[in-house]
């Protein structure tokens, strides 16, 4: 997000320029303006967009192994991988991957959490301990072990019930076979044998996150009168509609027909009346990781030991291994909508993270490391000192600008037009760079920590020291009467500030050094002698130094 955030940066300090440009006034020809537009768009975006790109891929060329973070990628990019098991399956025929018939016994599994969807007997309590109510019903959950409870019937819509669902007609395969194969797009039922019920989600809070919806099951009069909730669509990642979807292979999201969730698991775990299993419930952000399942095992009559009656897998395989390979583009955009959407669903609250507003006052750090032998933390802690003085930097900027506007409506021009150039333009550029890298993260709503401000602070930091040289050596010199170019000749060259603008300067350079000196312990782990020293060091209550 950084990256953005300094392309932004760029974006406004050229789009200021040349709006400075384009101005008629300036005498520029359009021919001269639109070659300054080309030079910018060719250095500002094209070559730094083609560098970004190349080191992609270099990447996509120097990484081909399969590795852990192949869960959050699609089965066409695993595909690619070699070692993944999306790729064993795309180059050695094996059983376990199958087309599905319609009224087999399946088992879906999680992606990335490797549980299956469950279901037993047991139902949710009235009201749990925060006060909020359920509706009681059969619970529906994620178990890590093989159990004759993950198995589910998948069903096909019955078009008397819901003559909305577009007539299927069965291609010449599956009349020759006797069965209906499930396709991408396809709406189903999901019975639970075990307890004969159908899955359903409904309008009520789930559990653990108060945001999605509680999945339950309901058994056949219920689900008869709810026919309609009971319908899901299957969404296979990458893929076409109207393909067979395939065990292991097909990577897909199940979404209910009404209410427009999709199943969802994650790492929270139910309390002991839901046997410490992991929670389903039915997520209304359908594109979150999370939501992701494929089918495991199918049992039907005409599987046998992993094999369908009469098929040859390697035909029947062949319009997989005929697919095409990615492109660079498709894997670049890939991977850059991954990386923003996982950035993006940090949510999880964490001890050491903290409000943006925090940041620049030093208020919360981050504790890396800790040990009582020898009273050793490693903790992330701005300098104080520096870290205060630069914001103060920068609203005095603020302040200094608005009222040198009000002076100029009051015909009070005591700056210049060069130097008032200078403190818009040069000190003015580095105010809106670190606005531009610190304003963004009051919209996030990503868990957030002190160091995503540490490049905003670079850039208040360059702003408070053009301030105080401002002050110190232009405020100080008179040279409002003097021509543009020798305004600021005269304050950079012959003006080399007062007495007290050194002293001022020697004393916070002592001083942001004294700082760094004195916190250094923490920053680098390496102890105090006394448990005195530790507390001397806890200047904030809010500092979470373990020993003090």
């Amino acid at each position: 997000m950084v990256g953005l955030f300094s392309v932004a940066t760029i974006g406004v300090a050229t789009l200021v320029d040349l709006w400075r440009l384009i101005d008629i006034r300036r005498g520029l020809h359009m021919r001269v303006f639109i070659r300054h537009f080309a030079a910018r768009a060719l250095c500002l975006i094209f070559i730094p967009l083609a560098i970004y790109m190349i080191f992609f891929y270099i990447h996509f060329k120097v990484l081909i192994y399969s590795g852990p973070g192949d869960a959050f990628m699609s089965p066409a990019f695993q595909a690619e991988l070699k070692g993944s098991t999306v790729e064993s399956m795309s180059t050695v025929i094996l059983n376990i991957t199958k087309a599905i018939p319609y009224y087999s016994n399946i088992t879906l599994k999680h992606r990335d959490l490797k549980v299956y969807l469950h279901s037993h007997t047991a139902r949710y309590p009235q009201t749990y301990e925060d006060g909020r109510v359920s509706s009681a019903g059969q619970q529906v959950t994620g178990y890590p072990h093989e159990d004759v409870n993950n198995q589910f019937v998948i069903l096909p819509v019955d078009r008397e019930i819901n003559p909305a669902v577009p007539i299927y007609n069965l291609t010449n395969e599956e009349m020759e076979r006797g069965v209906r194969y499930v396709r991408n797009h396809d709406l189903v039922r999901l019975f639970h044998p075990g307890t004969k019920s159908y899955l359903i989600t409904h309008d009520v809070a789930s559990t653990l996150m108060s945001t999605h919806m509680e999945m339950v099951m309901v058994l056949d009069d219920e689900a008869n009168t709810r026919y309609n909730e009971t319908l899901w669509k299957i969404d296979v990642i990458d893929d076409a509609a109207g393909n067979k979807v395939k065990s292991h292979r097909s990577h897909l999201k199940v979404v209910n027909y009404i209410h427009n969730v999709a199943i969802h698991c994650h790492k929270g775990i139910l309390p002991d009346w839901g046997f410490g299993q992991n929670e389903i419930n039915g997520n209304k952000n359908i594109l979150e990781n999370n939501n992701v399942w494929f089918f495991d095992e199918i049992f039907h009559e005409r599987i046998v030991n992993g094999t369908e009656i009469g098929i040859n897998d390697k035909d029947d395989g062949k319009e997989d291994k005929t697919k095409k390979k990615l492109s660079f583009l498709q894997k670049f955009f890939e991977l850059q909508g991954l990386m923003i959407s996982h950035n993006a669903g940090l949510t999880s609250s964490h001890p050491y993270s903290s409000a943006p507003i925090s940041w620049p006052f030093v208020l919360r750090g981050i504790s890396f490391w800790e040990t009582k032998d020898g009273l050793k933390q490693i903790y992330l802690l701005g300098n104080p000192v520096a870290w205060w003085i630069s914001i103060i930097g920068c609203v005095m900027y603020g302040v200094m600008y608005v009222l040198d506007r009000i002076l100029l409506r009051r015909g009070l021009d005591d700056f210049g037009f060069a130097v008032r150039r200078w403190w818009d333009r040069g000190v003015g550029f580095f105010i809106v760079a670190w606005l531009l890298h610190y304003v963004p993260f009051f919209l996030m709503g990503r868990v957030l920590f002190v160091h995503h401000y540490l490049p905003s602070y670079i850039f208040s930091a360059i702003s408070a020291a053009a301030v105080f040289e401002f002050i110190g050596k232009v405020v100080t010199e008179d040279t409002a009467h003097l021509p543009p170019q020798a305004q600021i000749r005269s304050w950079m060259t012959r003006n080399h500030g007062t007495v007290g603008y050194w002293v001022f300067l020697s004393v916070l350079t002592v001083f942001n050094v004294a700082m760094f000196w004195y916190f250094s312990p923490l920053t680098y782990g390496t102890g105090f002698a006394t448990k005195e020293g530790v507390q001397s060091r806890k200047w904030l209550k809010s500092w979470d130094l373990q020993h003090a």
